[in-house]
């Protein structure tokens, strides 16, 4: 992982405090601010029986005039446990809380970047159940490769 701090040579340190009478130091460190937060052992539902769970997740977020946006999410162990209806309708539990609401139009991925190292999704289906096993990167919305292998009746 790249550092997020940027070395500044002693000299100039110097320059600028010995100008204003400050004691001389070493060096320093300029931190920019920080566009990467990893989180660990997520868990989205009933602890008990969780609608997702994950080893880690790292979220890059692109700081902007408005609000922070993420712009790529890495994922390693995701679990994610759904069910298809009889009415075809797909639902994850207390993740479709974080999915946007329906508009009426066409599904479309986001544009988002993301990649998923070891990831698996249970569905349950009228059919009986499935696993999608999916490891790749790339864009959702144009682009995304890896590997996606399943496992149904």
């Amino acid at each position: 992982m790249a550092s997020v701090a940027r070395r500044v040579p002693a000299s100039a340190v110097h320059r600028a405090c010995g100008g204003l009478g400050i004691p001389q130091a070493a060096g320093a460190r300029f931190h920019r601010p920080r566009t990467r937060k990893r989180i660990a052992n997520v868990v989205i539902g009933d602890p008990d029986d969780p609608d997702l769970t994950a080893a880690w997740a790292e979220l890059h977020v692109r700081l902007t005039f408005g609000a922070p946006q993420i712009e790529r999410i890495v994922a390693y162990g995701v679990r994610l446990r759904g069910e298809l209806g009889e009415d075809g309708q797909l639902r994850f539990g207390q993740v479709d809380r974080l999915l946007p609401e329906p508009t009426g139009e066409p599904f479309a991925f986001p544009e988002l970047d993301v990649a998923l190292h070891d990831a698996q999704l249970f569905l349950r289906t009228p059919y009986g159940p499935a696993t999608l096993i999916v490891d790749g990167e790339g864009p959702l919305h144009d682009g995304f490769s890896g590997r996606i292998g399943v496992v149904a009746p």
